[in-house]
């Protein structure tokens, strides 16, 4: 009982630290300057998770609700993509375009958790998974 309440607070703390940790790189300069950057990754991101989710279910010969809905519950973006960005700032030689990846990256997450649950939610009705 004891673990499971240190266990279910503590990941909550985790990611609340994370995120925060995150959000303090965020340069909103950068940001607003390379809106249509990131609009870009985020349109092509979703192209590119709807083309390939087609592709293999039709490799795969998926039922015809997965072809056409599964990349709705993908468009959400978490925490993993933003510590790889992060990890940028540690090397060097990544200094001329860490200031940028990282703003890219946390403006594009941004975007895709205001997006995503409307995809995933209109993905999971349309399939009748719901």
């Amino acid at each position: 009982m004891i673990f499971g309440m240190i266990e279910q607070y503590t990941e909550e703390l985790i990611f609340v630290l994370f995120f925060t940790v995150s959000a303090m790189h965020l340069d909103f300069f950068v940001l607003l300057s390379n809106y249509f950057l990131i609009f870009i990754f985020v349109l092509f991101r979703g192209i590119g998770k709807f083309l390939g989710t087609s592709l293999a279910a039709t490799i795969s010969k998926a039922p015809v609700k997965v072809k056409k809905y599964a990349a709705g519950g993908l468009i959400p973006q978490g925490g993993i993509v933003i510590g790889l960005a992060l990890l940028l700032r540690q090397y060097p030689e990544f200094d001329s375009i860490s200031l940028l990846t990282i703003n890219l990256i946390i403006g594009a997450t941004i975007m895709h958790e205001i997006i995503g649950p409307i995809f995933a939610k209109f993905a999971l009705k349309k399939s009748n998974e719901i």
